[in-house]
């Protein structure tokens, strides 16, 4: 959590940035709503352009998108 993510050839599970941009927030980082902590982010975010196609990953299959209150835009 100091440090950014940034992708290693020895990673255990090897993974390519999905879109270039500016990391809005990180993995792990304390998260508070209306003053309250709540449970630690569980994502990292990223901002990007509306419209920025996001690559995917690592190879897989996406099983859910969506809009959601806390959590914002997600795949």
């Amino acid at each position: 959590m100091a440090t950014p993510w940034r992708a290693t050839p020895t990673s255990p599970l090897p993974l390519m940035q999905p879109v270039k941009g500016r990391f809005t927030s990180s993995f792990g980082e304390q998260s508070y709503f209306n003053g309250q902590r709540r449970n630690p982010h569980t994502g990292l975010d990223i901002a990007a352009a509306l419209g920025t196609p996001v690559a995917a990953p690592a190879a897989g299959k996406v099983v859910n998108t969506g809009h959601y209150f806390f959590t914002g835009e997600a795949v």
